[in-house]
């Protein structure tokens, strides 16, 4: 039990039945003054390195929590029976941000936990009327089937079932029902050619090669090859790669701007017949960390692509060991073509397309949200997982999967752009 300096009283114990009850509880004991508190409300840290995969949308909320130490952890999946979950930064706020409490009142959260085969058993729990899908293409309509609860569309009350098609991007969906009320993110998607072509419209209008970027070089690529910029592009991306490569990488551009570097790189290099854009993309690229994501798929595509021109040494067999990024071991399965594997299904994971799309995100370890950048890696690396194959978690195709993702990304305020040209891979 906790005490806050006003007097409140926090408590938070897991019980076990037949079920895993996690309940959590904050009185305000009666007293003189009838003046009401505000106090921050309890979350729910998710520190575990499995990432977790959450829905938590007020009256409603679902984590999925990844249990055991070995490489293969079970699901449990954890349903709000009681309580006003939102998302936040270390996992899932419980009763709202900030909490207001009358002398003699309480305010209790109850969620429920129980050990699942796959991730179907989890999205059972889902409300039925919840839309089969809450991120969709233009101009597809959503079916919200509400009979007794009221509607708000980015708060607008609204009197159909058929939700849509609205403007592309986010928006907020609120159902009011006798349990309280429940936040859902819906959004419309814009075609992944059309979000290309619009940055690299404004990439080029203040185009200079003396400070463009390795991604920003890839995305002129990209547009190219989707009919989205003239072939002129190519000339300019080449310009801006060769002053990039010009001089060390610094530790502004992190990992997969390196990345994106190297591979636009070798790439146009060996498209426009230029040995040394090639080469120079080709070396750093082979001087980057296996460590780290993207490297290895990196080097595979250089291999298969440039043949003799690429390093002959053996790298395919290596491994970083333990504590090894689970994402490198995904993505070191797949493209050694293991996708029937419980290694490479870590990837199809951390796409976290499995449950409803979130603000912010929907997976979170260690204490933290899941970065979109993680996610922007899985997509990319399950571009050669056959489309209608599924994963150890349950019957979803990995293709509808990574399409949830594309959608989901494509829907952010902004994005990145690394995290852009990795959903161009």
């Amino acid at each position: 039990m906790w005490t806050h300096p006003c007097g409140a009283v926090l408590s938070a114990e897991l019980r076990q039945s037949d079920e895993v009850e996690l309940v959590a509880g904050i009185t305000m004991p009666p007293g003189d003054d009838n003046a009401d508190v505000t106090v921050p409300g309890p979350i729910w840290v998710l520190e575990d390195g499995f990432p977790a995969a959450v829905w938590a949308a007020g009256a409603h909320g679902l984590v999925v929590t990844r249990t055991g130490h070995d490489r293969h952890p079970a699901l449990m999946v954890w349903r709000q029976d009681m309580g006003d979950s939102y998302p936040a930064d270390a996992g899932v706020s419980l009763l709202g941000s900030e909490i207001v409490l009358s002398p003699g009142s309480v305010r209790m959260a109850v969620w429920r936990g129980r050990l699942a085969d796959d991730i179907e058993e989890a999205l059972s729990s889902l409300p039925a009327w919840l839309p089969a899908q809450t991120i969709v293409d233009q101009p597809e309509e959503l079916m919200c089937h509400t009979p007794d609860a009221g509607i708000l569309v980015d708060g607008d009350e609204h009197t159909s079932e058929m939700i849509g098609p609205l403007p592309v991007g986010a928006h907020d969906l609120v159902i009011h029902e006798s349990r309280g009320a429940t936040r859902v993110l819906i959004g419309w998607s814009p075609d992944l050619a059309t979000a290309v072509g619009t940055r690299v419209d404004e990439i080029m209008s203040g185009y200079d090669p003396r400070t463009v970027t390795g991604p920003q070089m890839w995305l002129l690529m990209s547009a190219v090859d989707m009919r989205v910029a003239p072939f002129s592009c190519l000339e300019m991306a080449a310009e801006g790669l060769e002053n990039v490569l010009s001089r060390p990488f610094g530790p502004a551009e992190g990992h997969v701007g390196r990345l994106l570097t190297c591979c636009a790189a070798f790439r146009l290099g060996h498209r426009m017949g230029d040995p040394e854009l090639r080469g120079e993309g080709v070396r750093r690229l082979w001087d980057l960390p296996l460590d780290e994501p993207g490297t290895f798929m990196s080097r595979c595509i250089a291999s298969a692509e440039l043949a003799e021109l690429a390093p002959r040494h053996v790298w395919v067999n290596a491994a970083s060991g333990e504590g090894e990024d689970l994402l490198v071991r995904a993505e070191r399965a797949i493209w050694t073509g293991r996708c029937a594997s419980r290694e490479a299904d870590e990837a199809v994971w951390e796409l976290g397309a499995f449950l409803p799309a979130i603000p912010g995100g929907p997976l979170y370890a260690q204490g933290h949200r899941v970065s979109r950048l993680r996610a922007a890696l899985a997509h990319a690396m399950t571009t050669v997982w056959p489309e209608e194959l599924t994963s150890s978690f349950g019957s979803m195709r990995v293709g509808e999967l990574r399409q949830r993702t594309l959608r989901r990304l494509l829907v952010s305020e902004h994005l990145d752009d690394e995290e852009l040209a990795l959903l161009t891979w």
